[in-house]
């Protein structure tokens, strides 16, 4: 239970809070003059009959109880309504007491009774209090216009001789159907005092006692044309207020329309950058296999020309002896120098020879810039292998040429040794130093 509202009606039967636990109940759950109205409009279903409902409206669930519309029957004052504020769950779970109506008409009874107290709202909470602690017993009993009216007369009225005609009690104001009762109820209190002081009675013919219906009728009627009217004018306000929420309502739904739409757009488009990114990962498949494979190629090239390039170190070494010995050579011919015209012949083979070694010197510097070219395009071609057996090729025929050349050579050499010799021998023999 969240809290407890005490209900009344002013004169155009509009309903107001009157009191209210907690205070500021009505803020907190946003209860509006028109939601007190339908609470109303269900309790006035019932005409003058006490009674009470359990209610869901809008943002709030509650228990009310009607005191009755008028003093021909009602629970502690006619034209109030103990509305207690629930819980959602309350309702549905079964959670509420089987006597929440009886000791919410206990609260009727006992707190209306106190209403015009200046700590009233400290009493509504009070009972409120004992209501949620089940602390408050239940209350059946309704009272009629009758008892109401005894209740009502007691203080003011005395039995009085009608001799004594000086003293009249006050006339009091109430309700036409209690003033009904309270004529009855003086002429017969005359006529029984007459009696006991053994007077003569007299005939007393008692008014006529109107009928309720007849009394209640005009007032019931004008009360229902007033309800009618502020029934219609609510239920105008409400439709135009449903008008504002439909109209609200079906601008969210284009709204709602708009951005399924744009969702739509949005997953073709996603599907489509799905097939966008399968096709990729094929792709990178693709390279990444590729690249695997040159650079496989790439380390057995690395590995071949690591080997050409110890063959190219060798023959370095090979060409360096061989100029090592042709400088011999030209030592040894600067010795003979003045010789025999043969060694002037020897000297030619040996420029024939200088030459053949600076054709060698030329084609090791072009091998090298074919080697230094083919290292360059083995980064960006994958071809190069092919380049590169055609320059081993070459090497090769330029290693068995040179192997050939080198034969010849050292032929020659030999001759012209053994023809050097021969000339030291002829020269020591003819003694021509």
């Amino acid at each position: 239970m969240k809290g407890i509202l005490v209900l009344s009606f002013n004169e155009d039967y509009e309903p107001f809070i009157e009191a209210q636990y907690p205070s500021d109940l009505s803020q907190t759950y946003k209860i509006k003059p028109s939601d007190l109205m339908n609470i109303y409009t269900l309790h006035r279903m019932n005409r003058k009959e006490p009674n009470f409902y359990q209610m869901e409206i809008k943002e709030f669930t509650a228990a009310s109880f009607f005191t009755g519309f008028s003093y021909e029957k009602y629970v502690g004052h006619p034209n109030y309504a103990i509305t207690i504020i629930l819980d959602k769950d309350e309702l549905n779970n079964g959670s509420l007491s089987g006597d929440l109506e009886g000791n919410v008409r206990r609260i009727a009874h006992d707190a209306l009774a106190k209403r015009s107290d200046e700590d009233f709202d400290e009493i509504v909470k009070k009972y409120f209090v004992m209501l949620k602690n089940a602390d408050l017993a239940p209350y059946w009993e309704e009272h009629s216009g009758k008892k109401e009216e005894e209740t009502l007369l007691e203080p003011d009225v005395e039995m009085k001789s009608p001799l004594n005609k000086e003293e009249k009690p006050p006339k009091e104001i109430l309700p036409p159907e209690k003033e009904i009762f309270s004529v009855e109820k003086s002429n017969q209190t005359q006529v029984e005092t007459k009696a006991e002081r053994g007077g003569k009675l007299p005939t007393v013919t008692p008014p006529p006692k109107p009928s309720i219906d007849t009394e209640v009728k005009p007032e019931s009627n004008q009360l229902d044309a007033r309800f009618m009217k502020l029934e219609k004018e609510v239920i105008e306000a409400e439709i135009k207020e449903l008008k504002s929420m439909l109209n609200e309502k079906n601008g969210k739904i284009r709204e709602l329309t708009d951005q399924i739409d744009d969702q739509t757009d949005l997953e073709k488009e996603l599907e489509s950058w799905k097939v966008k990114y399968q096709n990729i990962e094929g792709q990178k498949a693709e390279l990444t296999e590729e690249v695997n494979n040159l650079t496989e190629e790439i380390a057995n090239q690395k590995e071949e020309l690591e080997v050409r390039a110890k063959k190219l170190s060798e023959f370095k070494e090979i060409i360096e002896q061989k100029e090592i010995k042709i400088q011999e050579l030209n030592q040894q011919y600067e010795e003979m120098h003045g010789e025999v015209d043969d060694v002037v012949s020897l000297r030619k083979e040996i420029e024939e020879l200088k030459e053949n070694i600076k054709d060698l010197k030329n084609s090791k510097i072009t091998i090298r810039n074919e080697l230094d070219r083919v290292k360059k395009d083995n980064n960006i071609h994958i071809d190069t292998i092919l380049k590169l057996r055609e320059v081993k090729t070459k090497d090769e025929k330029l290693l068995a040429e040179n192997k050939e050349q080198i034969i010849e050579l050292k032929k020659e050499i030999k001759v012209l040794r053994r023809e050097r010799d021969h000339y030291k021998q002829i020269i020591k023999e003819n003694d021509l130093l």
